[in-house]
């Protein structure tokens, strides 16, 4: 499906958020749009070190990033500077609450609406599910 969408003229970058397989799925996935001028943008916070540095992604967004505060707008406009050092702090602050089952975890993790981090900047916009 996601390959189809690839080829609509206006369609210029890709939301791959899949939790499982993880980090083996987004490669797969990226050699699959590599080449065709698609960006690529995975959402997942522990998924950007290498999906920025390897993969080029430029922007990230899902739903609760609000949740930290600043934190992951700041964490991923440093991963984009090349800052990974400094950005990995806070991606570490912040780790406890990410993980499953951790009561400062965000009750919904439910793809209803995006806050895209570019830099510094949050674009909202709406997602669409394909069932």
């Amino acid at each position: 499906m996601l390959l189809r969408c690839a080829s609509i003229p206006n369609v210029v970058a890709v939301k791959y958020e899949v939790g499982r397989p993880g980090i083996a799925g987004d490669l797969e996935f990226w050699k699959m749009i590599r080449g065709t001028g698609l960006l690529f943008s995975d959402p997942l916070e522990a998924h950007s070190p290498l999906t920025v540095e390897m993969f080029g992604q430029q922007w990230m967004g899902t739903s609760n990033y609000e949740y930290w505060g600043g934190a992951v707008p700041e964490y991923f406009k440093l991963l984009l500077e090349g800052k990974s050092e400094r950005a990995m702090e806070i991606y570490w602050r912040i780790n406890p609450a990410v993980r499953p089952g951790s009561r400062y975890r965000p009750h919904s993790r439910a793809p209803t609406s995006s806050i895209g981090i570019c830099g510094n900047i949050r674009v909202g916009c709406t997602a669409t599910m394909a069932a």
